[in-house]
């Protein structure tokens, strides 16, 4: 009886201490990297839905992202099921690199020179001064630069293979990629708020949208470029555990999310808190509301009078070769059938 109880009686084999420094951030990072995913995935829907007219370039950047970013994700899932999955128990399988070589440094240095290499042709489209000129040339070239450095890091790391080696093998190329990340994004973020705050004009819902978009522009650079800092400082200052990949793994996330940010920033909540108060209104819900009155004289027919709103509409325009805000003043008033037809029109 001693003997059978002994052999249905689980080894439990005894942790070695440490593991937490080396499992803890590889758990965190792969959980933020779905949940940021799915993030993404909302945002491209919402882009996909507000802005169909946009030009050919944003939106190949947008599904470009989409691709390498599901391509991330699947890597990493795949690293994870074999790591805390077939490997379970196994803590050596913790100190194997997997596909992170590829996932990590090599998609996050692609997507995060893609992002930046965008925001300098925006900043060269913002002004087209030779200083402008001069800035975002300067910003292609360190983003090429870290780019080239995050693709040596994942080379030099494949063919090490081990988590514990590759910080000592990797530290001048994983410097460059990181410290080349937030530089660009701390000139793009300056760049941009300073060409866009002169911007301004003197209709209010241009200041207003503006405004948001210079807010966005600071929040969203300070955003990456912090990542890529807190990324770099646990990299220099822990070298002997794995703090360093839990924001590496978020890094490419972060910068995808940043830019649809950007993008969708143009886009309006009908009767939402900034049309009340005067912020620019997407022109897409008026033309619907109007094409569908012209198609459907009838629509208002039978209704109370008080449902049916008048609008004066004053567009002001800001465009340039690939975005184009439309702010409509719009004011509520009682009309008839008539009258929205003449607005229609």
């Amino acid at each position: 009886m001693a003997d059978s109880a002994s052999a249905t009686t689980p080894i439990m084999v005894p942790i070695p201490p440490g593991v937490d420094k080396v499992a803890g951030p590889l758990i965190l990072g792969y959980m933020f990297n779905w949940g940021l995913y799915g993030v993404l995935c909302i945002q491209v829907y919402i882009y996909y839905l507000s802005f169909p007219r946009d030009p050919l370039l944003p939106k190949l950047i947008v599904y470009f992202l989409l691709i390498l970013e599901t391509l991330q994700v699947v890597l990493n899932t795949h690293d994870v099921f074999d790591i805390f999955g077939l490997g379970y128990g196994n803590v050596a399988v913790l100190n194997n690199v997997h596909f992170s070589w590829f996932a990590v440094p090599m998609l996050s240095g692609i997507i995060s020179a893609t992002v930046q290499i965008f925001y300098a042709y925006r900043i060269t489209v913002l002004s087209s001064s030779k200083l402008s000129k001069g800035i975002g040339a300067l910003i292609v070239g360190v983003a090429i630069m870290q780019c080239t450095g995050a693709i040596v890091a994942g080379a030099k790391t494949e063919m090490i293979g081990l988590f514990s080696e590759i910080q000592a093998s990797t530290f001048v190329s994983c410097s460059i990629w990181l410290a080349g990340c937030a530089f660009c994004d701390v000139l793009i973020a300056i760049s941009m708020t300073t060409y866009l705050w002169n911007s301004k004009t003197g209709f209010n819902a241009t200041k207003v949208l503006l405004t948001k978009l210079v807010r966005l522009t600071i929040e969203t650079g300070t955003i990456t470029a912090t990542f890529a800092i807190i990324d770099l400082s646990l990299f220099l200052a822990f070298p002997n555990n794995n703090y360093h990949t839990a924001p590496a793994l978020c890094l490419a996330k972060m910068y995808s999310n940043t830019l649809m940010v950007m993008l969708n920033a143009r886009s309006r909540i009908v009767a939402g808190r900034e049309a009340m108060y005067g912020g620019a209104v997407n022109d897409t819900h008026m033309m619907s509301t109007s094409r569908f009155l012209q198609s459907n004289p009838g629509a208002t027919s039978g209704t109370d009078a008080s449902l049916v709103k008048g609008i004066r509409i004053r567009t002001e325009m800001w465009r340039d070769d690939d975005v184009e805000m439309t702010a409509i003043d719009q004011t509520a008033t009682q009309t008839s059938k008539s009258q929205w037809d003449q607005v229609s029109s």
